[in-house]
Order: C-alpha cells, then sequence, then structure tokens
C-alpha cells in the first residue's frame, strides 16, 4: 500500500508527494466532460469526470482507458505506474469541483485506485488539488 499527496502548482507545474517528483498537468474542458493527467516518465495521474459542474463526483469502475477528453462518459481514475495500470473502483474516492465554468475550474480529488492484476495493491492519493 503507497500514499500520495498531489497537487499543481503555479505554471501547469505540481508534485507528486513523498516522491517530490514535477508533474505537467493537462486538462480537457468541455460542457460535457472534464479530465486531468499528470505524467512523467515514471507516473501518470488521471481522472475523467462526465457531465461536470460544481460538486461532488464519486468514482466508478474505471475500463482502463485514458478516454480522450473522457468521452467514455464514466467518473474514474487511473494511475499508470512503472507500467502497471491502477484503476479505480466503484465509490473509491470522489473529485469536487468547487468552481466550474467553461473558462475556470478548480477543486479537489482523492482517490484509492488498485492494480488491475492484484487488488491487494493499493495507491491511494490524498489531498490532490486542480485549479485551470
Amino acid at each position: 500500500m503507497e500514499n500520495y499527496f498531489c497537487h499543481k502548482e503555479l505554471a501547469g507545474v505540481g508534485h507528486l508527494y513523498p516522491l517530490a517528483m514535477a508533474y505537467f498537468f493537462n486538462e480537457y474542458n468541455s460542457n460535457l466532460s472534464y479530465s486531468a493527467s499528470a505524467s512523467n516518465s515514471k507516473y501518470r495521474v488521471y481522472f475523467g469526470i462526465y457531465n461536470w459542474k460544481v460538486g461532488t463526483f464519486s468514482l466508478t469502475d474505471s475500463d482502463g482507458v485514458f478516454h480522450p477528453g473522457d468521452m467514455g462518459e464514466i467518473n474514474h481514475a487511473i494511475v499508470l505506474k512503472n507500467g502497471v495500470k491502477y484503476l479505480s473502483k466503484q465509490g473509491s474516492g470522489s473529485v469536487i469541483f468547487t468552481v466550474g465554468i467553461d473558462t475556470d475550474s478548480k477543486g479537489t480529488f482523492e482517490f484509492d485506485v488498485y492494480n488491475e492484476n492484484n487488488s491487494n495493491d493499493i495507491i491511494h492519493i490524498t489531498n490532490g488539488q486542480f485549479d485551470d
């Protein structure tokens, strides 16, 4: 079991603690879907929310696909660690939008993701923040 703290900082660069590795955030934002991804050569942290607005969105079972613009119409998270996918499950976390208009979005996220080949191998993402 691993625990990470993730947040976005200035100029789209974030850090994943306790590893203190820099991440670059890419966000897709439309009237129907929102996705954010932070990655480097070892890790990728992703979530996608469908039909987003201000409020809390519970995560569901991930299909393991990084949907462009999250056109998969599901609320889910994926972490890719050393080539292994970790997927959200029903009720394994949430994304909260505190600001939600097409030109600005802001919020927090926390979730657990499970190794797709070993459900006892879990990564905890806590105190995640985004601000576009």
